[in-house]
């Protein structure tokens, strides 16, 4: 059975970068999507095929969309929504997903750099889920610490080193960097950490470079496997003209007056509707084959990614500009 793939990102704003998503999901057979930032208002739709769509969206008083989170889990997962949690210095959104014969709870998660960490916000998330449950809270903190690659410390990563300790609970950050600075490769940082308890085993952490934004995204593979309901194996159609076709052809039993005749005749009417159902009734099996992209459509994502891949090389802002989205919600 196919263990759990779990990706993490900050998606510096959504706009414009949805079909490079739905993309991504497909390629890397993502099971669910944390996404923070996304920069999203309540009236722009955020559809993905294949996928539950759960959102936090952030105005500000004047109406801009700003922060917003976003998790996106695909149809065939068990699962269900976690009831939101306003917390004063952390956003979180987050989803349990069965897991064998236990649950998991995975919370996107962003903390805003100008504002400080509240460290019992975050042991909170950890805490008020079942002892049974195994829970993952994945994002953009903005903490830094050697524990997770980075070559210094802040205090809010401190923090965190030093509350995980108290409370029992673990850090882990991938070996690349995750956070991308313009000026270049000797100030990128790993700001997008998982914090977790309750697992039996760490996840496996890989930095992926497909997506548009200054943070790359993180593929976080757990040993468990998801629990899953898999889709009909076939499609079925019934004529409903044939239906009532064949049915009124049924001659109709007489008049019955017994608790003997009532059954007779219930027992008519039954196998009358049956041989109707079954004469006017058809499958066929279920196609497994998506629609692909069209050719112009997926060359012109290919070519933007690796437009993106180039300057997470060179920095150079001449580079950048391929990469940057349109303001049209993709």
């Amino acid at each position: 059975m196919d263990s759990l793939r779990v990706v993490h990102w900050n998606a510096d704003s959504l706009k414009g970068k949805v079909s490079l998503l739905r993309l991504f999901l497909k390629e890397q057979r993502v099971d669910v999507m944390l996404i923070s930032e996304t920069h999203l208002k309540s009236k722009l739709q955020l559809k993905i095929p294949g996928y539950f769509v759960y959102r936090q969206n952030e105005v500000t008083p004047q109406g801009e969309a700003y922060r917003g989170l976003a998790v996106l889990v695909k149809r065939t997962l068990v699962h269900q929504a976690v009831e939101p949690k306003r917390l004063d210095t952390l956003y979180a959104l987050g989803v349990d997903i069965q897991v064998g014969v236990g649950e998991m709870r995975l919370y996107a998660a962003y903390r805003a750099p100008s504002r400080p960490l509240r460290v019992q916000e975050v042991r909170d998330l950890l805490l008020t889920a079942p002892p049974t449950t195994s829970t993952i809270v994945a994002g953009d903190l903005n903490a830094k610490h050697q524990a997770w690659q980075n070559t210094t410390s802040n205090t809010t990563g401190e923090q965190l080193v030093r509350d995980a300790s108290a409370y029992d609970y673990e850090i882990a950050g991938p070996r690349e960097p995750t956070r991308l600075d313009p000026v270049g490769p000797h100030r990128d940082s790993v700001l997008d950490i998982v914090v977790y308890r309750g697992l039996r085993a760490p996840p496996t952490q890989e930095v992926l470079t497909d997506l548009p934004s200054d943070h790359r995204p993180v593929l976080l593979v757990f040993r468990e496997p998801a629990t899953t309901t898999g889709p009909p194996k076939s499609l079925v159609h019934t004529d409903w003209a044939t239906f009532h076709q064949t049915l009124a052809a049924f001659v109709r039993p007489a008049l019955v007056k017994t608790p003997e005749e009532v059954d007779a005749a219930a027992d008519e009417i039954s196998r009358a509707l049956q041989t109707a159902l079954r004469a006017s009734t058809s499958t066929r099996p279920r196609s497994e084959r998506q629609d692909p992209l069209p050719h112009r459509i997926r060359k012109m994502l290919e070519e933007k990614r690796e437009a993106n891949k180039l300057w997470q090389r060179t920095r150079h802002p001449r580079d950048k500009s391929p990469v940057q989205p349109s303001h049209q919600q993709g």
